[in-house]
């Protein structure tokens, strides 16, 4: 008879442990989605012009561009150095979809995952700007910056500055990594993955 109470316990037990542990693995995977599309409270403004940026000036260099390398295979982005401090602009008209500034602003290094979010982990500090081009919205994100001097829900200018260059997060230097995405966030990943040279003219 014992023996029959201690099987069914550990039934109940072994049931009750197996519905907690798959509740939080459906609550993590939704938190964890490298996706933010779902976040519907951000307006979307639509772009008009010929684009801008990155940088203040065009006195930069490309130091890695999109496609596979060696360091870590494909590149979702274009990296790019004007200096440690450069300022960097917003493309054109738009809303700060996300921006994070929690990380040592010059702390970068490979392995480094800060900030450690589920939108851009690794990215260090960044801003990504949210817009609508022919029909679709897009989403820049600027990584690996030292400042951000902006916050999630502005509304930017074309042209205005929005961060400076730095080395934070998962770098190996001081640069700048543009990523474009439609549809929503997907940080390195080709999903919904889009040139960023669609927008920006790279010398």
């Amino acid at each position: 008879m014992k023996r029959v109470v201690k099987k069914i316990a550990a039934l109940f037990f072994f049931t009750v442990f197996f519905i907690l542990f798959s509740f939080l693995v459906l609550i993590g995977g939704k938190g964890n989605s490298n996706s933010i599309a779902e976040e519907t409270n951000v307006e979307v403004i639509t772009a008009a012009g010929e684009f801008v940026g990155p940088y203040e000036n065009d006195n930069y260099v490309i130091t890695s561009d999109v496609g596979d390398r060696a360091l870590d295979g494909m590149h979702m982005g274009m990296d790019l150095d004007a200096g440690y401090g450069a300022k960097i602009i917003a493309l054109t008209d738009a809303v700060v979809y996300r921006a994070s500034n929690t990380c040592e602003p010059s702390g970068g290094y490979l392995g480094n995952w800060c900030p450690f979010d589920n939108v851009a982990s690794g990215g260090g500090n960044y801003v990504i700007l949210k817009f609508y081009y022919e029909d679709q919205d897009y989403y820049m994100q600027y990584a690996h910056l030292a400042t951000v001097a902006v916050k999630t829900g502005d509304m930017v200018k074309k042209g205005q500055v929005i961060g400076t260059q730095g080395h934070s997060g998962n770098s190996t230097g001081s640069h700048l990594h543009a990523e474009v995405h439609y549809g929503g966030v997907y940080a390195g990943s080709t999903i919904n993955w889009v040139t960023p040279r669609t927008f920006l003219e790279f010398k």
